[in-house]
């Protein structure tokens, strides 16, 4: 069965309006198998994934300007500054303490650099049922998601979009599915249903 996953991954940085000049230093923080810090590392000069633990693709993706290494999020091993954008996508309901990963991203983060932090809607029936009651994340209402992002970044912006991995990649089903996707995250009352929650920061 053939996934949408690369068109996934682009409606996603879309949906952020995450523009890279080239000249960008870039943290993934939680990068997981390391897909979206491939995607940066092509727009961006230099790109580090961190993530808790070792993934086998890091040793396949790792290239110049693409590095990756264990670390917590939590207490990150980088001097201040490092960073002119640092992104996390799925992280902070992981961490034990979310807050003081929200700091340690400012930390890092150079002078007029950007943080992006993405997080899955509780609310949204299909991450409720799969993520939450099958896989047990505890993702974050929007409303509770705002009030710990404001703790850190008290200007931070905030939107909500949709975007789901599908088992097709092409032709007029996944045509129909993005359709459905924009008018659910535009349509009053059906948008708090949106797939993702996200939170835009300068530092």
């Amino acid at each position: 069965m053939r996934w949408n996953v690369e068109r996934y991954q682009e409606t996603v940085f879309r949906r952020l309006g995450l523009e890279l000049h080239g000249t960008e230093r870039v943290l993934d923080l939680g990068c997981g198998d390391g897909a979206d810090a491939d995607w940066f590392a092509r727009h961006a000069s230099e790109t580090i994934g961190v993530d808790l633990e070792a993934h086998p693709r890091w040793d396949q993706l790792s290239r110049a300007g693409l590095s990756f290494q264990p670390g917590d999020g939590q207490l990150l091993q980088f001097p201040s500054g490092r960073f002119d954008l640092v992104f996390m996508k799925d992280v902070l309901h992981h961490a034990a303490d979310p807050s003081q990963v929200l700091r340690e991203a400012r930390r890092v983060a150079a002078p007029g650099a950007r943080i992006v932090i993405v997080e899955g809607n509780r609310v949204n029936p299909i991450f409720y049922l799969h993520m939450t009651l099958m896989l047990g994340h505890q993702h974050f209402r929007r409303p509770r998601f705002q009030r710990l992002v404001r703790e850190t970044f008290p200007q931070a912006r905030f939107i909500h979009f949709e975007a789901h991995v599908y088992p097709c990649r092409s032709g007029w089903a996944l045509r129909a599915l993005s359709a459905l996707e924009l008018a659910i995250a535009s349509t009053p009352g059906i948008e708090r249903l949106a797939s993702y929650n996200a939170a835009i920061a300068r530092v």
